[in-house]
């Protein structure tokens, strides 16, 4: 893999012919760049290995970074197949009031993520992370869409993985979902490198 794709975190290699074309594709973090970048996607590589050694496709997420590979062509489109969640097991005090402040920040990021205005070089970012005072707690967030999609087709992402917020995180003190497309993640204390 080209090194210098580690370093805006984002790349997509097809090899072979048809009907033995395989696509790989990997997404690291907003704050994962570089080196970060490189070594967790050496760990994905390394775990896919070891656990889906003669899978024709697969799909590893770490918290750093996600990397896939798949017989299916998937650059510039939602998979809306490939996606889990995960909660923290305890809930806040206010439900209610949690879950409107934290899905309001969550609108916020992805407003910012998909700004059209929101580019480096001539790459939209895709990413926003920031944080949220909710009573007496600050809630950490960040959202984020692989680079291949345009903001439009980012925040149908976003629209579709919040859709699952009831189900992974009513009133939980952290949560994600983490899909091959786009992904948000909150929680009550700091996760993200600076």
């Amino acid at each position: 893999m080209d090194s210098d794709n580690f370093l805006n975190g984002f790349g997509f290699i097809e090899r072979g012919e048809d009907p033995n074309k395989v696509f790989v594709m990997y997404q690291c973090r907003g704050d994962s760049y570089g080196s970060k970048c490189q070594s967790c996607i050496s760990a994905a590589v390394s775990g896919l290995r070891r656990r889906c050694p003669r899978n024709k496709g697969a799909v590893i997420w770490y918290d750093q970074c996600l990397f896939e590979i798949s017989t299916i062509n998937s650059f510039n489109k939602i998979d809306y197949e490939n996606d889990f969640y995960l909660s923290n097991p305890k809930n806040v005090n206010d439900k209610e009031l949690f879950n409107k402040e934290t899905s309001a920040l969550l609108v916020e990021l992805t407003n910012k993520a998909t700004d059209k205005n929101n580019m480096v070089g001539n790459q939209f970012v895709l990413y926003a992370a920031g944080e949220k005072r909710i009573g007496t707690k600050n809630v950490y967030a960040m959202v984020q869409c692989t680079k291949d999609l345009v903001t439009t087709t980012c925040a149908a992402c976003f629209e579709w993985i919040f859709k699952m917020f009831s189900k992974c995180c009513d009133g939980k003190r952290g949560g994600r979902v983490l899909g091959t497309s786009c992904n948000f993640r909150y929680e009550l204390y700091p996760f993200l490198r600076n």
